[in-house]
């Protein structure tokens, strides 16, 4: 459940003004969709998560923090009541480096618990059947990020990589039905490309405040995913399960974002933004984030 993807390499840069030390708290909510299509069923989903953390500027090119998150998600396939319900807890540390006049390097790193709770249909008895599953995964991200500023805009555009090892564990169906499914323990490994840019202005209020509107355009795409689970019927062995792919999306797609930071002064802000991303699967993909920052 980690998402990599969604981050914005433009935000994480040591700020010039304000105290050293910063707290901040974010929220977000995601959702989309994508039609029967293929012999693939129709897939909804929404999530809601929210991460906390602190950090600190140890000098005018290093900042560092880490952060704490929690996030459940819902994701509903076909029309018989399949679904699948996650939650997962997830810790990490990020930092910024100064390495030029207008560059940085940003990166993040961390761990997350996984669990899930599954619902089948099962087509040959047409009973539901419940399962339960865990599993954790390393993540990490690094952002090569230039950042050109005036008082009145500012344009960052970047390259970042993201990647998690993740592994999920066995698990087997207990409704006491012959149809009833068997997974082995599955790992999942995945990478991506992103490449993109920020642009805002900066509109004054009173003294010290301003309102900064602005667009994201990135572009991003898959150059590793490695997910294949083996799956059989309970009473069959190992050696007899099949495989089946685990991913069911585009490898590229492009997202599209807006939004706007109120900053009341050098010291604390509210920042919002909505971004949809879409790729050649139709699926479409909403976030909307909201997030508070204080520094002192």
């Amino acid at each position: 459940m980690a998402d990599g993807n969604q981050s914005d390499p433009g935000q994480t840069t040591p700020a010039k003004l304000g105290g050293p030390n910063g707290v901040w708290m974010a929220g977000s909510m995601r959702f989309g969709q994508r039609d029967a299509q293929s012999g693939r069923p129709s897939y909804d989903f929404r999530s809601e998560g929210i991460t906390m953390g602190m950090d600190h500027r140890f000098g005018d090119s290093f900042a560092a923090g880490v952060a704490f998150g929690y996030g459940h998600d819902r994701q509903d396939v076909g029309d018989n009541g399949s679904r699948i319900s996650a939650s997962a807890k997830s810790v990490a540390l990020y930092g910024s480096h100064k390495v030029g006049e207008n560059f940085f390097v940003d990166w993040l790193g961390g761990y997350q618990w996984l669990d899930f709770g599954l619902r089948r249909y099962a087509t040959p008895t047409h009973l539901m059947v419940d399962s339960d599953r865990s599993g954790h995964q390393w993540f990490g991200s690094i952002s090569a990020v230039a950042d050109w500023r005036s008082p009145a805009w500012r344009f960052a555009p970047y390259l970042r990589l993201d990647t998690t090892r993740g592994t999920l564990g066995a698990y087997a169906e207990s409704s006491g039905s012959l149809f009833d499914l068997a997974y082995l323990d599955q790992s999942v490994d995945y990478t991506s490309m992103s490449v993109g840019a920020r642009y805002e202005r900066y509109i004054q209020i009173g003294r010290s405040g301003h309102l900064a509107p602005r667009v994201r355009l990135e572009y991003q795409y898959d150059i590793e995913r490695k997910g294949v689970a083996r799956v059989g019927y309970v009473d069959q062995t190992p050696a007899q399960f099949s495989t089946i792919s685990g991913f069911g999306f585009s490898r590229d797609r492009v997202l599209f974002a807006g939004g706007a930071e109120l900053a009341f002064d050098t010291d604390w802000s509210i920042d919002a933004e909505y971004s949809y991303r879409t790729g050649s699967d139709a699926l479409g993909d909403n976030t909307v984030r909201v997030g508070l920052k204080a520094r002192f």
